[in-house]
């Protein structure tokens, strides 16, 4: 399989890394290139500023033509630079905020007559002279933990996709983590909930890890302790509900309900960071976690 990455920042970055190392995981094989990497099957190269800076256009029908898909991991006010030359190609965009209306419409591909094959595209095909051509874009949203291949990846796919289009982006993301396809309403939920999440539920891991006097327990081994009461937490909830784990630990009387007791105090605030994160989302991309990753 082949596959191009258009953008070459934050995000763009930990996708290559993540494919790269997730095939090698699942091949056996060795570690990743740095820029470009092949291992058996598998290709990823990775288009970034400098590359594709002359002539975009010229450099986005190449990537076309090359990949099975194409990962578009740029901010949203550099798409219009860069969809129009991948007409045709199974795109898979990473933009944050930005609907498969407005991805559709940027592409321009809207055309007329029957159907062709999208792997005998040419200049003509691209330009929508005298034919339909598809547009098989998906929207999709990941999150940081691409990197160690944990990530949770969420599709919402345009109704021309097919099914194979939308079975070869899962195959292709589930090398860095989970994969679920979803309505497209849905990915802010997401959003706020996994790809922000994360920065939260490490926040607090680190508030947790500093709260207790100095001299109480060594940095380190306060970190472990935090990491394992979240390890264990995650695996008790996935076989079991919030409730009924936290009776099991708070005893009647004891510290920890104490403790309950005083966290219930910030759990209207803690719902309005998440609340808040989904709302930016809604309200537009620019104010939304995932466009800093671009």
């Amino acid at each position: 399989m082949r596959i191009a990455i258009i953008g070459d920042g934050r995000l763009g970055a930990a996708l290559h890394g993540g494919l790269c190392a997730g095939w090698c995981r699942r091949d056996g094989a060795g570690e990743g290139a740095s820029r470009g990497g092949q291992r058996g099957a598998h290709e990823v190269r990775i288009i970034g500023r400098q590359r594709a800076g002359c002539d975009k256009v010229r450099v986005m029908n190449a990537a076309a033509d090359w990949a099975d898909v194409v990962l578009v991991a740029v901010k949203p006010r550099d798409l219009p630079a860069v969809l129009p030359g991948l007409r045709g190609a199974l795109v898979v965009s990473f933009a944050a905020g930005v609907t498969t209306d407005a991805l559709t419409a940027l592409m321009g591909c809207e055309g007329s007559g029957t159907g062709d094959d999208a792997s005998h595209r040419n200049d003509d095909l691209r330009a929508g002279k005298g034919r339909h051509v598809p547009c098989r874009i998906v929207r999709a949203m990941t999150d940081i933990a691409v990197e160690i291949g944990e990530a949770l990846s969420v599709l919402a796919p345009c109704q021309e996709c097919t099914v194979d289009d939308i079975a070869l982006a899962q195959e292709v993301l589930s090398s860095v983590g989970r994969v679920c396809v979803c309505q497209e309403h849905e990915i802010d939920a997401y959003t706020a909930l996994s790809a922000s999440g994360i920065a939260f539920a490490v926040h607090l891991m680190d508030v947790m890890a500093k709260a207790l006097p100095g001299g109480a327990i060594g940095a380190r081994e306060a970190r472990q302790a935090v990491l394992h009461a979240f390890e264990a937490g995650v695996k008790m909830m996935r076989v079991g509900d919030a409730q009924s784990i936290v009776r099991k630990v708070a005893s009647p009387g004891g510290t920890t309900e104490a403790g309950l007791r005083r966290i219930a105090t910030v759990d209207e605030a803690l719902q309005d960071v998440v609340r808040g994160a989904y709302l930016a989302c809604r309200t537009g991309g620019a104010a939304c976690g995932g466009d800093d990753r671009a």
